[in-house]
Parts: C-alpha cells; structure tokens; sequence
C-alpha cells in the first residue's frame, strides 16, 4: 500500500472519518529510504522489518546508491500531494523519515533488536564509516523532507526510535550531530515549515534535551522508552 498513493492516501484519511484528530500523518514507513538507498527490505509476519543483505562490512558501503529522492520516492510524494488535496484544508498534514542513526541501525542490524549490538558494534570498531554511512543519510533525508514539504507536508517529523539504546557519548557523537544539520539545513531551505524532532527517548528524564534542540527544531516528542541517561548532561554539545 504504501507504494501505491491511491493507497496510502486512503488509509491516511480513513483515521479522520472515524475520529476528531487534529492533524493527519502520510501513510508510509520510515524504511522507504534505506530501499532507495538500493537495499531489500521485507517485512515479516509477526518479525517485523527483515534486510536480507544487510551492511556487514565497510566494504557494504559500496553497495549503496546515492538517489534521486524525487524519483526514487515519488509514490509517497505523490500520496502526500493527493492526501493534502483530499483534505481540502481541514487538519494539517504530516510528514516524516526515520534519524539517519535509527535508519543505520536497521540497515546494519539487518531488523529490530533490543540492543542493535551489531550496530553499535560499528560505532565503535568503524567510526570513521559510521559517519560516512550517518553522513549519506542525513543528505538524503534532508532532501526527502524538503520534498515532503514542496509536496505538500505541512509539518514535518523525524523518528529517532533507537537514541534510547545508545549511550550518552555515543549519542552525542553518532545521533544528535545529524539530527542538528537535518533541522537546520531543512529549515534554512524552506523556513515556513514547522519540524518536529521525536527522538524515542524521554523528555522528563533529560532536562536539558528541549534547551538543545529548540535552536534547530521546532518541537520535540516524547517516548515512554528508557532513554541514554538520567540528567540533562546527555546532549551536552552537538559540535
């Protein structure tokens, strides 16, 4: 469904036809990007989310390709173009992508996990890769969510769901860096549009994280998931 906008603009308005939401969120996966990146992503009854080739080595880096977004994602700015219509300006509308390292995490991992201990593996034997693999990423995220937006996204959201498994130096050094560019070189590029950072980990548990992030987003969500640390001494300085 998700490939099809015809598709996923119906699911994403079937919400709204049943309850008094306030906004509506573009039917789609954050995993479309790794798929354009060029791997093969599956989705496995009662699993979840399956790379049958995944990234094992450095070497693995080759593998990937650097895409035309808006070729090689237009069914979902196409179902974001033909949702917005279909609103007719009742609620606003949502688009998103996974964080560059929620997205690696998958891509290396080669599924869920509790820990992604193959991927925090990277971080720490191959951390120059890992940042050219985090840096790919947050390209191409940046021009995918600049693109949600010229398609008609009225706000934008990324998903950091696994912040929470690293720690706060990895974190840091591997996660907020690239959450900071994305929020910046979005809004520089189309400074209309409101961006909201969800970054899988508790607000309450991290005093400081709003200080932080509110220079580059506009908002911040909040996860009922264990976070990296306890104090607002986790995000300390993004660089």
């Amino acid at each position: 469904m998700v490939r099809t906008p015809e598709l996923a603009t119906e699911v994403t308005l079937q919400p709204l036809r049943r309850f008094p939401l306030d906004a509506a969120i573009i039917f789609s996966d954050i995993l479309v990007v790794p798929q354009a990146l060029g791997l093969r992503v599956e989705m496995i009854p009662g699993r979840g989310p399956y790379f049958p080739d995944p990234l094992r080595t450095v070497e693995d880096l080759r593998r990937l390709r650097r895409p035309d977004v808006r070729e090689a994602l237009r069914y979902m700015l196409e179902a974001i173009t033909m949702t917005r219509k279909a609103l007719a300006g009742r609620v606003p509308l949502i688009g998103f992508c996974g964080a560059p390292w929620t997205l690696m995490a998958y891509m290396v991992e080669g599924g869920g996990s509790k820990t992604f201990a193959r991927a925090k593996g990277w971080l720490y034997r191959q951390p120059e890769a890992s940042h050219r693999l985090l840096s790919l990423l947050t390209d191409v995220l940046v021009e995918f969510l600049i693109a949600q937006i010229d398609a008609g996204a009225q706000v934008v959201q990324v998903f950091d769901s696994w912040a929470g498994v690293l720690s706060p130096d990895l974190f840091r050094t591997f996660a907020l860096p690239y959450l900071r560019r994305i929020g910046e070189e979005v809004g520089k590029a189309r400074p209309r549009c409101r961006a909201s950072c969800s970054p899988g980990v508790p607000m309450h548990r991290w005093p400081n994280w709003p200080r932080q992030v509110t220079t580059w987003w506009d908002s911040t969500g909040r996860s009922t998931a264990p976070g990296p640390a306890a104090d607002g001494r986790t995000c300390g300085s993004a660089g």
